[in-house]
């Protein structure tokens, strides 16, 4: 993966037991804490983590008379002329209307039409703004991961700094409770094929080849430190069609990698998930 993608997943996983600082509630009332209410919750429901929380209460735009609520992700909003409640992260777009969930990209605010709900035909792989949710969604059984490992925990998805076509649309972790300080298995989700393919290969280090694996994988491993603290790192990259399935050991001190064994097969795991998830 390049570089700008590895250094961002590595200091999240380093950075999880971190405390975060506290946010205002503008636009609250007293004693008001902020929620999504009524089209903002339905739209919450169908997109889940993908829309974050919200760190505001809802409130009129006094320029267009739009409803808006900002988020941890992006922005909610609800225009009146189409009564339709829509979340954006300043370039991706979902809106709940009479048909179900669209999706679009861009700036524009709306689609062109807002008609039948979003989804692949039958043998159709599924978009960028389909996968994620779904993978959001869908939770690791036990019974998916290696032995000794349990409890995958999905987290909120990371987001670009700045959104392109060559950035993934969001990358998708998953903690899993393991032998190592952290075990996980993440998702990198393109919007294209050739956009995952560009960042596979060209790695930010050397890698090692790994057999046995139908797709093509590399390997790599980094000794790390987070202020005074030592870690050793082993990931796994697989590419799978527009996804980069990561799977990341960690092991705390002085250390040149992680375990390269858990982290092979934390991306067999990973792969055969993602399967599950596109299934039709």
């Amino acid at each position: 993966m390049r570089q700008r993608t590895t250094a961002a997943l590595l200091a999240a996983w380093l950075a999880l037991g971190s405390a975060r600082p506290a946010h205002a509630a503008p636009f609250c009332r007293a004693a008001e804490t902020p929620e999504f209410r009524l089209g903002f919750g339905l739209l919450k429901e169908q997109l889940g983590p993908l829309m974050g929380d919200p760190v505001e209460c809802e409130h009129p735009d006094p320029a267009t008379g739009d409803s808006l609520q900002r988020t941890t992700t992006g922005l909610a909003y609800y225009r009146p002329a189409t009564n339709i409640p829509a979340f954006t992260d300043g370039y991706r777009h979902w809106a709940w209307g009479a048909g179900g969930l669209v999706a679009w990209e861009g700036t524009g605010p709306e689609p062109a039409e807002l008609g039948p709900p979003a989804g692949p035909a039958p043998s159709a792989p599924l978009s960028p703004a389909e996968l994620v949710p779904a993978l959001l969604a869908t939770p690791f059984e036990d019974s998916e991961l290696p032995a000794g490992f349990a409890e995958a925990r999905t987290l909120p998805p990371l987001l670009p700094p700045v959104a392109g076509p060559d950035q993934p649309a969001a990358v998708v972790r998953v903690l899993v409770r393991g032998p190592d300080f952290i075990d996980a298995i993440s998702y990198g989700v393109y919007r294209t094929e050739a956009s995952a393919k560009r960042d596979f290969e060209n790695p930010p280090t050397e890698v090692f080849a790994v057999p046995g694996f139908a797709q093509p994988i590399v390997c790599f491993t980094a000794p790390l430190r987070r202020e005074a603290e030592s870690y050793g790192l082993t990931g796994c990259v697989v590419l799978v069609g527009n996804v980069e399935v990561v799977s990341t050991s960690i092991v705390q001190g002085a250390a040149e990698r992680g375990n390269d064994d858990n982290a092979i097969a934390l991306a067999r795991a990973g792969i055969a998930h993602l399967d599950k998830v596109k299934a039709p």
